[in-house]
């Protein structure tokens, strides 16, 4: 058996064993080529088989063809859980694979090039493939995984990189995807590294102390860390209002900051918002979480450190495009809809939607 082929041999078992594999050893091309010039020896034969079985496998498992079937009665639910199971967003080795080294005749495709080298290797067509490559031709999401550690890790990065102690591989990692950052999430972004490094740390402790309040109670999934941004909320849990089982979708927005009441919805937030006001079993909730900050006194000087004991949670919900209700007083709020480029701080790359000082909407009777 030629050594290429020895070595992929090995790359698949890998993959099939842990779900991922390293490939950074592989030279790809030099193996497209030799499965495409040996395509009837036996060995070559035997080798895509175990590819494509182990597609196969994956794909129809029990898991992706619940979600897939699941009930549209709870549609973000839905799509969480398809993106959840999906092999080719969860599997991230598997499609590069794929592509990477299955050569496709032209002319050849039965449906896609998946479900053609499925049949070419004599398994049966997968319907599941079929609705996944679908599902992700009209979701439109745009995901962007994002490294958290637990909230004391976060929190002690934060105090860090705020007084100086020393900078660990965490920073060092951020300032390294600094400009694709800021092109991938110009919303946070002020152009000054260390501001944006702490705003992106106090975010994630906010978003860690909601879920770690919700889990303890509910079936909470924590869709920012464990499936990526770009679903429009951070946090999805179910709960019983009034006797019938909602969704709600928690969109975290975190401040260190008592006096700041304000926050800003991106423009996919919003379309999120409007969907989830289209379906009566769906709640949006804008969770803003206070995390204060302490002065600590090291060394005859003063330093600015999370004050862990001091963190407070209100409650926004979305009760129509315009208006938000606080959940703990019961006053609504409204706002004026989208800003201009210019509006947003001079950042033409996204525009947003902004609720400014969440001015008071006086209602009479």
């Amino acid at each position: 058996m030629d050594n290429l082929l020895i070595q992929y041999i090995g790359l698949l078992k890998e993959l099939i064993k842990t779900n991922n594999c390293d490939d950074t050893k592989i030279n790809y091309r030099d193996i497209k080529n030799y499965l495409k010039d040996h395509e009837n020896d036996q060995d070559v034969i035997e080798t895509k088989k175990i590819l494509a079985e182990y597609m196969y496998r994956v794909f129809e498992d029990e898991k992706v063809t619940e979600a897939l079937n699941s009930s549209d009665e709870y549609p973000f639910g839905k799509i969480m859980n398809i993106c959840k199971n999906d092999p080719l967003r969860q599997i991230q080795k598997l499609n590069e694979l794929f592509q990477f080294s299955i050569y496709i005749p032209q002319g050849s495709y039965v449906q896609n090039n998946m479900n053609w080298f499925l049949e070419d290797c004599g398994l049966p067509h997968s319907q599941n493939l079929d609705q996944l490559l679908e599902f992700s031709k009209n979701s439109n999401l745009f995901i962007t995984k994002e490294n958290y550690g637990t909230f004391e890790q976060e929190k002690g990065r934060y105090n860090n990189v705020e007084n100086g102690y020393f900078l660990d591989q965490d920073y060092l990692d951020f300032l390294n995807n600094l400009q694709v950052n800021q092109m991938l999430f110009a919303k946070y972004y002020t152009g000054n590294p260390k501001v944006d490094y702490l705003n992106k740390k106090l975010g994630n402790m906010g978003e860690l102390y909601l879920f770690n309040t919700l889990v303890k109670e509910k079936d909470t999934t924590f869709v920012a860390r464990d499936l990526g941004n770009g679903f429009g909320y951070d946090i999805y849990t179910t709960a019983f209002i009034e006797g019938i089982k909602k969704e709600i979708l928690f969109e975290v927005k975190t401040t260190s900051s008592l006096t700041n009441d304000s926050f800003q919805l991106s423009e996919n937030e919003y379309k999120i918002m409007q969907q989830a006001l289209k379906n009566p079993k769906t709640e949006y909730i804008i969770a803003k979480v206070y995390i204060g900050l302490k002065y600590v006194e090291k060394d005859n000087k003063l330093f600015t450190e999370i004050d862990e004991n001091n963190i407070a949670i209100k409650y926004y919900k979305a009760i129509d495009e315009y208006t938000f209700k606080d959940l703990s007083s019961d006053e609504e709020y409204n706002f004026t809809g989208k800003a201009t480029d210019k509006d947003a701080s001079n950042k033409d790359r996204t525009k947003y939607v902004y609720i400014k000082n969440l001015e008071k909407l006086k209602r009479y009777v």
